[in-house]
């Protein structure tokens, strides 16, 4: 099985070719990555603290790398993928974020020093990062592919709960905390120059905060603290050694100052040191002002200087450097020309959310060296520093005023963003195209109907067409970690139905098939063989649930020749489904008292029900109806919900039912479409949910969007009454 799965569609080929090019570009410096020796973790233990750190530049570390870039596809195994001696993984399986909401503190007394275009700006990124969860159409995305030993995925859909401008003073600065290079104001009464604050006291007022407005905590909430320009943030070692957001001097190795800078960090507060957290954990990350001065007519001319060490890491090659930002459209509220300078802060806040969902307590996802030891690795975006491709939009060269590019490379809710790409484990445990720095994931079921088929013979179907991008993931058995792949599931329209991993569960549904091999080189699952019994016209449907449990469908018809079917072969007995503002279907007629009794006294199974929707198309679903097609096993009563993501639903303003009984962890739904389901006896169909005309209008404003189908029935028994629940999803797109 590879990366991507080969595609039968013209139009993806120069996809294809693109990814090719990008693997080998990106190849070389992903082994220099991964090899990085402990020495340059970026997690480290800093006087008291271990947090994990976004130096400011990598660059400094390119001659620690060891190990060249090893071909892994080439003996592929069920343990973690080891490059260049180092590997990235979760050993343990410690807790990952798999939902959070998300405060944004700023910490700035002087009023509007942090100034409102700025807030703005950063706001509005957390709600469009909010807003686009659930999208495969972005970074985040990749980051579901990454497990704890529970099973959870990190989250891509954060919850922006709220932002909040912090009033309280400063407090007196540590006797070891200096600022390495104070900035100059033009008017200094609006701030003080040499503000600095060291990484307890950041903590001390993050915890004062939180008590005193009664705020959450645990490994369900994330918390930013950000700070204006003129406060440095410093983390303090014993002997006055500093580790500083501000440096002095020039921008190079030789440079201690320089080389000991950062530009953001998380880490947590976690009471006792559980290692799995506890529920007074808090996790948060300091974001300070390392954006620079460009455009900032409140700084000193000296002081409007560019900040891209904290956007490309010093390893963009292109003289001069140039810092992008896409957000800088004209000339900011108070004349001058800095709203872009909170374009880097948004991207440190990208970075570090990644870094929190995938190892919030700072012992899960890493790089870890052989042998183990106490030294801390790269995370999840540290292995992608300095990539931003594809770019979407805008200009490199520099602005009039801004002296920055626009470049943009994301689209989150309408809001465009310049964003380092995320890692992507599934490349390098699966080789083709092997493009392990990535912006977006795909999952696009696919597969060719045969031609020609005749009832009695022997046909395939193709799933590994299929374009999958997180082919790869980590469950944990017996505390171990374990690779995982795509499941396939497939659905014949003639009620047989086939479900396994891809590459390794068998198909008893060839009559010469033989257990597959355990290599992600082989299509098995992800290819089917079937016989049809009778002619006529089926509805095949292939559904693919990748290594980030996102869940996507393709339905497709086949026409059989051969003789019909007979009556009874098509299911059996009457179907009656509709929806719920239909009349009473007439085909449930009511049982006499004597059949009652004698039901009564046979015991009935757990009815056992499958439902799948076939329709792909988000037009065709408001138009016509959402196709389901259903199956049970025996007579039920019972009904079908369809549901849509509340977030969605609020910010189209639909009204509906919030949706009950969801699974754990799952965010939150609402009721949009209903219809009953009931039959006489075992049966197996088509039928179509109708959506409200005003719910449906308002659906038609979106690209795509993702729809949860829930059947419940329930046999016919009064006296052993029995029910099943089923729920799937698909992704619809316009």
């Amino acid at each position: 099985m590879a990366l991507r799965f080969r595609s039968s569609r013209r139009a993806r080929r120069g996809e294809r070719g693109a990814r090719r090019w990008l693997a080998a570009l990106l190849s070389a410096a992903l082994a220099t990555l991964l090899g990085v020796t402990p020495a340059a973790a970026h997690v480290q233990t800093v006087g008291a603290s271990r947090v994990g750190l976004q130096p400011r530049s990598t660059e400094l570390y390119e001659d620690e790398a060891a190990g060249e870039y090893e071909a892994t596809t080439k003996k592929l195994t069920r343990q973690p993928v080891e490059v260049g001696g180092v590997e990235f993984a979760n050993p343990e399986g410690r807790p990952v974020v798999s939902s959070a909401k998300v405060y944004a503190i700023y910490w700035s007394p002087a009023e509007d020093i942090y100034h409102g275009d700025w807030q703005h700006l950063i706001n509005g990124f957390f709600y469009d990062m909010s807003q686009a969860g659930g999208s495969l159409g972005n970074a985040f995305a990749v980051d579901t592919q990454y497990t704890d030993a529970e099973g959870a995925h990190a989250t891509d859909s954060p919850a922006f709960a709220s932002a909040y401008t912090d009033f309280d003073p400063y407090p007196e600065a540590e006797a070891a905390c200096v600022d390495p290079n104070p900035l100059s104001f033009i008017q200094p009464k609006s701030l003080h120059p040499d503000v600095c604050l060291s990484g307890k006291q950041i903590e001390a007022e993050l915890q004062r905060f939180i008590k005193s407005r009664s705020l959450p905590t645990g490994l369900g909430t994330i918390y930013y603290l950000l700070t204006p320009p003129g406060v440095t943030d410093c983390l303090i070692e014993e002997g006055g050694k500093e580790d500083c957001s501000d440096y002095s001097g020039q921008p190079e190795a030789s440079n201690v100052s320089y080389r000991d800078s950062f530009c953001s960090y998380h880490s947590d507060i976690n009471p006792g040191s559980p290692s799995n957290g506890g529920p007074e954990t808090i996790l948060y990350a300091a974001i300070p002002w390392t954006a620079g001065g460009l455009g900032n007519y409140d700084l000193a001319e000296a002081d409007r200087t560019p900040a891209h060490e904290c956007q490309d890491g010093g390893l963009a090659k292109a003289e001069p450097m140039i810092q992008e930002e896409p957000n800088q459209s004209a000339k900011s509220p108070d004349g001058g020309y800095d709203t872009g300078l909170a374009d880097l802060i948004v991207g440190q806040i990208a970075s570090e959310q990644q870094n929190i969902v995938t190892d919030p307590l700072l012992n899960a996802w890493q790089t870890h060296a052989p042998g183990g030891g106490e030294g801390g690795g790269n995370e999840a975006t540290d292995l992608c520093r300095d990539f931003f491709t594809p770019t979407l939009g805008g200009e490199a060269k520099k602005q009039e005023g801004t002296e920055a590019g626009t470049l943009y490379n994301e689209e989150l809710y309408g809001g465009r963003y310049y964003l380092n790409n995320a890692f992507d484990l599934a490349a390098v445990r699966v080789g083709y195209p092997g493009v392990p720095c990535l912006k977006s994931v795909s999952l696009a079921p696919e597969f060719t109907s045969p031609a020609r088929v005749n009832a009695g013979e022997v046909v395939g179907f193709d799933g590994m067409e299929s374009d999958i991008v997180l082919d790869a993931g980590t469950a944990y058995a017996e505390g171990k970690p374990v690779t995982t792949y795509p499941t396939f599931e497939w659905s014949f329209g003639d009620g047989t139905t086939v479900k396994g991993l891809a590459p390794s569960a068998p198909f008893a549904s060839h009559p010469t098939s033989e257990p597959c091999e355990e290599s992600p080189l082989d299509a098995c699952a992800g290819s089917a063989f079937h016989t049809y019994a009778y002619g006529g016209t089926y509805e095949v449907t292939l559904t693919v649930t990748d290594a980030g449990g996102n869940v996507a469908s393709v339905t497709k018809k086949v026409t059989v020749d051969g003789p019909p079917p007979p009556a009874s072969s098509s299911g059996g007995g009457s179907v009656s489904a509709a929806p719920v503002s239909s009349p009473s279907p007439s085909g449930a007629s009511k049982p006499t008292k004597r059949r009652a009794r004698k039901a009564a006294k046979a015991p009935l199974p757990r009815p056992v029900a499958t439902a799948i929707i076939t329709t792909t198309s988000l037009r065709n679903a408001i138009e016509d109806g959402l196709k389901v097609r259903y199956s049970v096993n025996q007579q039920v009563a019972g009904h079908f919900e369809v549901l849509i993501p509340t977030r969605v639903a609020r910010r189209l303003k639909i009204k509906g039912k919030p949706a009950t009984g969801l699974p754990r962890g799952e965010p939150r739904q609402t009721l949009i479409a209903y219809a009953l389901l009931i039959t006489t006896r075992k049966a197996h169909g088509t039928m179509s949910i109708v959506i409200p005309p005003q719910t449906g209008s308002r659906m038609a404003r979106l690209r795509h969007v993702t729809l949860t189908l829930r059947l419940e029935v329930r046999n016919a028994s009064r006296s052993q009454p029995k029910k099943t629940l089923l729920q799937t999803a698909a992704k619809l797109r316009r």
